[in-house]
C-alpha cells in the first residue's frame, strides 16, 4: 500500500522559524487535517543544519566521472539502501560525504542533483519543515501557503513525497 506525505519547507533552506511560530503554525495545519478528514496530525522537524526531505531520485548524475548511477541497479542495492538511510537521517544532509560507486570519487552530497521535481515526489533541504502524512491527493490552497508563511515569517515550498 502506498503513501503520500505533504511537506511544507522554506524556500531558503537556512531559514529556521522561531521558536513559537511552530505550535501555531502546527495547530493551524492540525484544523487543516481535522477538516480534510486526513487520519494524521502534522510533524514537524527542526535542525541546526539542513536535511534532507523527500524521495531520493532514481538515478544520479555522477558529477566527477559523467556516469549515472541506477539506484534500482541490484548489484548497487546495498550501497542505494545505506546512501538513502545516510541521506535522510544526516543532520547535516548537504555535507553528508559519499564514496560514489560508479567511479570510487568521494563528494559530498550537496555537490549531486538531489533536489528533485518529479511529477509525483519532490525533495529538498531544508532545517525546517512540517508534514502530514497520508494525505492522497490534498495539497494547501495558495492562500493557505502565504498565511502559513506570515506564520512562519518566510515564503514556503509545498511538495509530496509518495512511495510504497
Amino acid at each position: 500500500m502506498g503513501y503520500t506525505n505533504l511537506y511544507l519547507v522554506p524556500k531558503d533552506p537556512e531559514y529556521a522559524p522561531p521558536a513559537d511560530a511552530i505550535p501555531r503554525l502546527a495547530a493551524r495545519i492540525a484544523k487543516w487535517t481535522e477538516e480534510n478528514a486526513i487520519p494524521s496530525d502534522p510533524s514537524t522537524e527542526l535542525s541546526e543544519r539542513p536535511m534532507y526531505f523527500g524521495t531520493v531520485p532514481e538515478t544520479l548524475p555522477c558529477p566527477s566521472c559523467g556516469s549515472t548511477v541506477d539506484l534500482s541497479d541490484e548489484e548497487l542495492d546495498e550501497w542505494a539502501y545505506e546512501f538513502r538511510n545516510s541521506l535522510w537521517t544526516a543532520r547535516d544532509a548537504r555535507n553528508l560525504v559519499i564514496h560514489m560507486p560508479c567511479c570510487q570519487a568521494t563528494l559530498k552530497a550537496g555537490e549531486l542533483p538531489l533536489e528533485s521535481r518529479r511529477r509525483w515526489s519532490e525533495a529538498h533541504y531544508a532545517r525546517f519543515a512540517v508534514y502530514v502524512h497520508d494525505v492522497r491527493d490534498d495539497e494547501f490552497s495558495p492562500e493557505e501557503l502565504q498565511e502559513f508563511g506570515a506564520l512562519l515569517g518566510c515564503e514556503l515550498h509545498q511538495f509530496t513525497e509518495s512511495g510504497t
